[in-house]
């Protein structure tokens, strides 16, 4: 009985579901809205909070992996070996941080920047309130973050595409302002939004 009663709750979640993504010009309700509506239904807010999100995905319409271009952010198409590894050493910092580029791992089409971030915030997650630009020379960069293999809360990855150049370091890199990247629902835990409010420019690192 129990069972029955069950599939019956999902089929008309399912079908509500699908009422509600037919209303694909209407937003998904706010952050405020769907906490109080955690607190109203005594629901956990990451439960409530990651349907909103799935569904907001899913009314931006993004394409299946097959069809994403490489810098997508969701993109995790690094299968082969990168062709050449590079170290940076360059070094942005603020009053909450410092962002150390550390290395570049190199492929066909596009790069792969990691970064160190040293905060100045106890946190168990960080998000980066940053962009990274790459400008100069005779190319027009595309930079986008990237989740990456692993969930480490100090590590982050910029994807590059094209490819950067060997004379990389005469390119000027800098973090501007910008919202925190959402790659996923999180849920709450103890997290900093590591944010800078003006452009901050990269250096080596012994001049930083």
């Amino acid at each position: 009985m129990a069972d029955e009663t069950a599939r019956q709750l999902d089929y008309e979640l399912a079908r509500l579901i699908a009422r509600r993504i037919a209303f694909d010009e209407v937003s998904f309700p706010s952050r405020d809205v769907i906490k109080a509506w955690t607190e109203e239904l005594e629901i956990p807010h990451h439960i409530l909070f990651a349907v909103f999100a799935t569904l907001e995905r899913s009314q931006n319409k993004i394409p299946p992996p097959e069809k994403r271009p490489v810098t997508t952010i969701h993109n995790v198409e690094n299968q082969e070996n990168p062709i050449d590894v590079w170290p940076l050493m360059w070094s942005a910092s603020w009053s909450e941080a410092t962002c150390l580029l550390t290395v570049s791992f190199q492929y066909a089409t596009h790069s792969l920047v990691e970064a160190v971030i040293y905060s100045l915030k106890p946190s168990s997650f960080i998000k980066l309130g940053a962009e990274l630009k790459i400008s100069g020379g005779d190319q027009t960069y595309q930079v986008v973050p990237f989740l990456g293999n692993h969930r480490r809360n100090d590590i982050y990855h910029w994807m590059v595409s094209p490819a950067l150049p060997a004379n990389w370091f005469e390119l000027t890199w800098t973090l501007s302002p910008a919202e925190p990247v959402e790659f996923f629902p999180e849920p709450p835990r103890n997290r900093s939004i590591i944010a800078i409010d003006v452009p901050k420019r990269f250096h080596p690192r012994d001049l930083a």
